[in-house]
């Protein structure tokens, strides 16, 4: 399992972590929310689709799937918790489905942890 202090020096150097989805009128996945490092604003939150997960993935530090949930960080995927480079644009999809859904309590959760690896503003 991935440790925070682990999770903290990998945000730093450009991953993300993609925590829950949000999804369209036809249930399909419309965004994700991630939590990203930014040297002047710090930890925050921010809602991107897929094609900027993608970007991500491929020329900037990588992303996590991972789910916030009383606490504890759990993979939802079948990459654990290992950072991923690459994703195969027809499983994007099926694997943005296994997030959970964003709510107040994904809020709260994301933001704890944020707190935990130094959040600041």
């Amino acid at each position: 399992m991935i440790s925070i202090e682990q999770l903290k020096q990998s945000l730093e150097s450009g991953a993300k972590l993609v925590f829950a989805k949000r999804l369209n009128e036809k249930a399909q996945v419309r965004s994700c929310y991630v939590i990203q490092f930014d040297r002047r604003k710090g930890f925050h939150i921010v809602e991107q689709k897929a094609r900027q997960i993608r970007i991500t993935m491929e020329n900037e530090g990588g992303v996590y799937f991972l789910a916030l949930k009383d606490d504890k960080i759990r993979p939802v995927t079948e990459f654990g918790d290992a950072l991923v480079r690459e994703l195969p644009e027809d499983r994007e999809e099926e694997i943005f489905q296994l997030l959970p859904r964003y709510d107040f309590t994904a809020q709260v959760q994301a933001q704890r942890l944020m707190k935990k690896i130094g959040y600041f503003r």
